[in-house]
């Protein structure tokens, strides 16, 4: 008999352990999970800021070239007026 509860006792100690064992998983699963969501979202917002720095890119050209544009036309109207005078 003392083989049968030394056994007992054993696969007790053992039950015991992969019960904590499972609780540690299922909180790094846990854990994991939400750097996974975190990280996705993440990537999307980084997506959405390449997106608009293209946009904005685009948009700064085109106040320059318009800025160059007046630029040249307020020249040109101040060297007529220069030459008339």
């Amino acid at each position: 008999m003392d083989i049968m509860e030394l056994l007992a006792g054993r696969i007790e100690s053992i039950d015991e352990n992969v019960k904590e064992i499972l609780v540690q998983t299922t909180k790094t699963n846990g854990r994991v999970n939400t750097h996974d969501r975190q990280l996705e979202q993440l990537q999307r917002d980084v997506k959405g800021l390449e997106a608009s720095k293209n946009i904005t890119k685009g948009r700064d050209k085109a106040v320059w070239v318009m800025l160059t544009v007046v630029g040249i036309i307020i020249g040109y109207f101040i060297q007529n007026f220069l030459t008339k005078h």
